[in-house]
């Protein structure tokens, strides 16, 4: 037994060794130790790199039809197949060609752009509909400093799962047209009228929960919901959730999992923040007014105040 143990250690080791030398970038993508070792020799910081793993295998599993990570030619033939938009295919075709690209000759930037890609096609294509993308600054600066733009985490929430998993179309252009019919029946507005800018190809998954949950969510969420609505609403009572006159993106905040104490919080702060604009014309500074009304003269507070609007994560 231990002889046999030691023999496919040796062959393990072997196999590692000869993919080292010899792999392309797809071959270390596919697992999560080829995934480590990559980061790790590109000098992403070692902090990030638990996090990167499952976002490649979230992607992975997301982009595949049997709930597991696909093996190598199945993610090659399952790229070569999607379609989508125009910006879609221009991702897809340079994540192959980096994917293709041999391992000892891949730069961190060659990585970093691949994951990227990766993350945004599962984001866009992926069979799995309790995954979600993020923004990657607004999660983490570690992630942003090296250069990772989106996160793709699993919603565990159950109103949010049942959206993502059973009402929200699969396919982008499916997903574009559930996202206008919602908007008109529960009027948050025209997006014909919306800058393309405002809401981009990446962005339509968060929105379309959104939208789900203004329906099928739990009393708590509709209330976040309620307020989101108040706060998007002009003086002529015109409700416009997507506008670059109020650039604010709080409908991205179902992106991640929030208890009911959190949902609440916030709730409070943007009700809050829509009494101040009362008496403002500009509801990013009526936000910014509000926290600062809760952070009062707390150094930390006010610490952390400023870091919100440097990284201005809830508003374009």
């Amino acid at each position: 037994m231990f002889l046999r143990k030691i023999l496919l250690l040796l062959v393990l080791l072997s196999s590692l060794s000869i993919q080292a030398g010899g792999g392309k970038l797809i071959d270390f993508l596919i697992n999560d130790s080829g995934v480590a070792e990559m980061l790790t020799k590109n000098g992403i910081d070692a902090v990030a790199i638990p996090r990167v793993k499952r976002y490649v295998r979230n992607s992975l599993v997301a982009l595949n039809f049997k709930n597991k990570a696909p093996t190598k030619r199945e993610i090659q033939n399952i790229l070569k197949n999607l379609g989508g938009s125009s910006k879609d295919i221009k991702v897809r075709k340079s994540l192959e060609v980096l994917l293709d690209k041999p391992a000892d000759k891949v730069k961190k930037a060659d990585v970093v752009n691949a994951i990227n890609s990766l993350i945004y096609l599962a984001n866009r294509h992926g069979n799995r509909g309790s995954t979600v993308l993020a923004c990657a600054q607004c999660v983490s600066d570690v992630l942003s400093k090296n250069g990772f733009k989106f996160t793709l985490e699993e919603i565990n929430n159950t109103s949010a799962k049942k959206v993502l998993d059973k009402i929200l179309p699969r396919k982008p252009r499916e997903l574009t047209n559930f996202i206008n019919t919602k908007m008109s029946k529960n009027k948050f507005g025209d997006l014909s009228r919306v800058d393309p800018r405002m809401l981009r190809p990446e962005e339509e998954r968060s929105l379309g929960l959104f939208l789900g949950l203004s329906e099928a969510g739990s009393k708590k969420q509709r209330e976040l919901i309620d307020a989101i609505r108040e706060y998007s609403t002009d003086a002529n009572g015109t409700t416009q959730l997507i506008d670059s006159r109020n650039p604010h993106t709080f409908w991205k905040l179902f992106s991640e999992d929030m208890d009911d104490d959190v949902l609440e919080g916030w709730t409070k702060i943007i009700k809050e923040a829509s009494a101040e604009a009362s008496e403002k014309t500009d509801k990013q500074d009526a936000f910014y007014a509000a926290l600062k009304k809760r952070a009062g003269d707390d150094p930390y507070m006010n610490e952390q105040l400023e870091f919100l609007k440097k990284k201005n994560c809830f508003f374009k």
